[in-house]
């Protein structure tokens, strides 16, 4: 299993807080998951290295959508069948990689994924946005312990106060990391968590919508809703689902209970779920 931070997020936040800039492109998440899978994803092997080597700064990656009438059937990518899962942010980049490289992915789970409805008015969008965005520069950042960052988090009822306990120390420490100061700090800074939120909702997430037409015909496609106020209002979700309907395959379901962070609101639900999805599209690939 290969989990990666998008830019700005995570460990990849330290690597690039020098060179990252103030912009955030969701676009360039896509770009960045399709040189992976192209270029880095590992041949199997018994053992791996925990860190992969940096690789050369100009490889070349063709960003053009290929005709869905010409898709060939999926291709085990370096001997293996993949199935991609992406939530939220993670989402749109997945639904640009399955449509820019068709052949690679057998399936993909999306998690109460950021995709722009067609119809909605762009000041509702905007509103949103700036709403978010507002939100993220005004939220802490800094703690003096890691047991002060968990406590303070936990007591926030609407949202961090939701998830699963051992999830919420789970991101207490990979989401943050100790200063030189002995400070918990969050790894994504506040600012750039702004930007982030200013970009899906005005070009990025139209233009990923869009993409779902370019999936294979090959693509198995599984979408988890959020039970409460998900991201994808309902009246949208058939329409999305449909978007992606030339797809052999496409199904979802809602998790009860669960806020846009489905996982993390409802993680034994979720696993249960995920592990017999794969279960059955695993059996699939092997017929």
């Amino acid at each position: 299993m290969w989990s990666l931070d998008a830019v700005g997020h995570g460990d990849a936040a330290l690597i690039n807080l020098e060179v990252i800039g103030d912009a955030y492109d969701w676009v360039d998440n896509g770009r960045d998951l399709s040189n992976f899978m192209l270029h880095h994803l590992p041949t199997p092997a018994a053992t791996y290295p925990l860190h992969l080597p940096f690789l050369p700064s100009d490889l070349p990656l063709h960003s053009s959508p290929i005709p869905p009438s010409t898709f060939p059937p999926i291709t085990p990518h370096r001997s293996r069948t993949l199935v991609g899962m992406g939530h939220s942010l993670g989402g749109t980049a997945l639904t640009f990689t399955a449509s820019l490289l068709p052949t690679i992915f057998h399936s993909i789970l999306l998690f109460d994924p950021i995709l722009k409805p067609p119809n909605d008015p762009a000041a509702k969008l905007t509103e949103r946005s700036l709403y978010m965005a507002s939100g993220a520069m005004a939220r802490r950042s800094q703690w003096g312990s890691r047991e002060e960052a968990w406590t303070m988090l936990k007591a926030n009822k609407g949202f961090f106060g939701k998830w699963d306990e051992e999830v919420l120390w789970k991101y207490v420490d990979e989401a943050m990391f100790e200063t030189d100061d002995g400070q918990w700090a969050l790894k994504m800074p506040p600012l750039l968590e702004a930007a982030a939120f200013l970009d899906p909702f005005r070009r990025s997430s139209s233009f990923l919508t869009s993409r779902l037409r370019n999936l294979s015909l090959h693509t198995r496609v599984h979408i988890y809703w959020a039970g409460e106020v998900p991201r994808i209002p309902p009246h949208f979700q058939p329409e999305l689902l449909a978007l992606s309907g030339q797809c052999r395959v496409n199904t979802d379901e809602t998790v009860a209970g669960a806020g846009h962070m489905v996982a993390q609101d409802r993680p034994s639900e979720v696993g249960t779920s995920v592990a017999m999805k794969l279960g059955e599209l695993l059996r699939e690939a092997k017929l």
